[in-house]
């Protein structure tokens, strides 16, 4: 017993007066990193969040004050080298503070998501309008602490919004897509989301997408807002369902939805309808401006006056100049033409840069120098508004009316460039080479185009084009293929399937042709079914079938009582008749010059740019029986 405690005590006695030894010495490899280049590890915990400023407090420091509070934290400093932008340099430092805070690292991710998908570097247009950009993107996983969700603040939708709009006049579609797609499932029950969404996707081609867009809306919107969708709606529609889309928009309180469907109904030639739809108390000077020019159509000329100064009073300063010119085209009818020529003058006075004013003068004066300044006019407003598409449209369709082919392909060549998924620029732009004799640089237009986009009316061009070549059965492959394509309107594929029909005309196959025109009746209204009856009449007739082409006709002459078309072929047909008196022909040669006559004037009136805008032109009479002189009929 005493020997086993006195070595009890001497093992204590050891542990109180021998060093102690570290292990370090004798296992070097596992002494800790030394830190190279003075770099902080990577795995660096993150810093307490009170020690690193607010987001908005570290956007006002310097970068070098930025570098200088990330080594006092012993944070990593971001890789730049001196092609690198200043301002770039300082928001590379400040999202590395914001990754070590505790506080902003979650907080910071919904932030990046927006700034992504506002960059410049935009990824390809989202095709799915309900998938939102949150599902598109990878976000790196941080390794800071997650903060609860009460700290996490969500997206400022007014702030978004603000932003979509931004970028949607600034030309920047997919920025803008990206944006209202984040905004779609914060404001479930925003309209406005929805028109913008269907807009943007019609723009760049993605008919189907902008037309489920409104649908989807539909669901969830109630009042103006649904009127709104029904309004947009209407736009995918022809005849008797787009006029009823327009009325129940009308029930919900949409002003614009009125001037719509007046138009329809002026287009229709329904005038009394459309003054009904028309005539009532309104502060919106589209709907006194559309007013006034139903009351011209019918020869009301001093309630359309008496309209068109209603509006002046409710008009900008720029929406004046449009009133003054109509009221001068409205002199003009009149033949005063000295009141006509000081309304122009008055248009431009409110608005110098007023082109459709100078173009009016100019077609009135008939003198050099106003065409000058119409030129100059343009060319000012490409300088100035060169974001907008139908400066350089309009520009383009002046510089080809006065025959200036060549500088109209440049315009509209840089317009493709900036504007490149607006598909009426590359019809446009194949147009104008046609005309200059070009068609085969036309046909790689419209091919590089046909490889981009799925469009009816881009397919049905480039079919047009290639009869023109006299390449018929290449022009019924395009026809064929266009004619599956989903998200055409009604309009659009009636059109197609008319032009198809002449295309079957022209290779002799009258039965195909046939039933092509009729497909193409079923689908179009008004004056445009009967300019399709009218070609199925005349195909009868150069089948010797003549009692077929009798009914057609007038058929057509019923569909439009104002076909001037129409009545020419149908006194061709009576004078074939032995059993028609001679005098009975003559009245309808007359009544066919009269509506030449008619035509002629109102055709010196023609829509233009935002709303309704009219100009005066000059048009030489139309060859009916050349293709593009039909087409024109409809498609202009």
């Amino acid at each position: 017993m005493r020997t086993g405690g006195m070595q009890r005590l001497l093992f204590l006695l050891l542990l109180f007066l021998v060093p102690p030894i570290k292990v370090s010495s004798f296992l070097p490899c596992l002494s800790p990193p030394r830190q190279l280049h003075n770099r902080p590890s990577p795995l660096y915990a993150a810093v307490d969040p009170d020690r690193i400023p607010p987001p908005s407090q570290l956007k006002r420091m310097s970068y070098d004050s930025l570098i200088e509070l990330s080594r006092k934290h012993q944070l990593p400093i971001a890789a730049v080298d001196e092609n690198t932008a200043p301002a770039d340099k300082k928001q590379s430092q400040i999202q590395i503070l914001l990754h070590h805070s505790r506080r902003n690292s979650t907080s910071l991710s919904v932030e990046n998501l927006i700034k992504r998908a506002t960059s410049s570097n935009t990824s390809p247009l989202p095709t799915d309008p309900g998938q939102s950009l949150i599902s598109q993107l990878k976000l790196r996983p941080s390794r800071s602490k997650i903060p609860p969700p009460t700290s996490i603040k969500p997206p400022n939708p007014r702030r978004l919004y603000s932003q979509a709009v931004s970028a949607d006049k600034q030309n920047r579609p997919g920025q803008a897509l990206n944006l209202l797609l984040i905004l779609k499932p914060l404001t479930p029950l925003d309209g406005r989301v929805y028109s913008r969404l269907s807009r943007l996707y019609k723009s760049t081609g993605q008919v189907e997408l902008a037309r489920a867009v409104l649908k989807e809306g539909l669901e969830v919107c109630r009042g103006i807002d649904r009127g709104y969708l029904l309004h947009g709606l209407s736009s995918f529609e022809i005849g008797a369902d787009r006029i009823e889309l327009l009325k129940e928009a009308i029930d919900l309180g949409v002003v614009n939805a009125r001037h719509a469907l007046g138009m329809e109904y002026m287009k229709n030639n329904e005038l009394l309808k459309a003054f009904n739809i028309l005539d009532f108390e309104s502060k919106n000077h589209r709907i006194y401006h559309l007013k006034g020019e139903v009351l011209r159509k019918m020869r009301k000329y001093v309630e359309a006056e008496e309209a068109f100064f209603s509006g002046l009073k409710v008009s900008s300063n720029y929406g004046k100049s449009f009133f003054y010119t109509s009221l001068g085209v409205l002199r003009y009818e009149l033949n005063d033409l000295s009141t006509a020529r000081q309304f122009f003058e008055k248009s431009i006075e409110h608005n110098s840069r007023h082109a459709q004013g100078w173009l009016a003068l100019g077609y009135l004066e008939e003198e050099g120098k106003v065409w000058e300044r119409a030129l100059r006019v343009f060319e000012g407003d490409i300088r100035r508004d060169g974001k907008w598409v139908m400066v350089y449209a309009s520009y383009a369709r002046f510089l080809k009316e006065r025959g200036e082919l060549s500088q109209a392909v440049k315009i509209l060549s840089k317009a493709a460039i900036i504007f490149e998924n607006d598909i009426k620029l590359i019809i446009d732009l194949g147009k104008v080479l046609k005309a200059k004799k070009d068609e085969l640089k036309a046909r790689e237009v419209y091919r590089e185009g046909m490889e981009r986009f799925k469009d009816v009316e881009l397919w049905r061009a480039a079919g047009e084009l290639e009869m023109d070549l006299m390449q018929y059965e290449s022009a019924r492959r395009i026809f064929q293929a266009a004619v599956r394509f989903k998200g055409g309107s009604r309009r659009e594929v009636g059109i197609l399937l008319a032009v198809w029909g002449v295309c079957e005309w022209s290779l002799k196959e009258e039965k195909r042709a046939g039933e092509l025109f009729e497909q193409a009746e079923g689908r179009l209204e008004g004056n445009e079914e009967s300019w399709v009856t009218l070609l199925h009449a005349k195909m009868e007739w150069s089948r010797e079938n003549r009692h077929m082409a009798s009914y057609l006709t007038k058929r057509a002459i019923n569909l439009d009582p104002e076909a001037e078309g129409a009545y020419r072929f149908w006194a061709k047909v009576l004078e074939e008749d032995a059993l028609v008196k001679e005098e009975t022909v003559d009245d309808v040669k007359k009544r066919a010059d009269a509506l030449m006559i008619e035509r002629d004037m109102n055709e010196a009136v023609g829509e233009v740019g935002i709303g309704t805008s009219w100009l005066m032109r000059k048009r030489g009479k139309r060859n009916e029986q050349g293709l593009d002189e039909r087409w024109a009929l409809v498609v202009d």
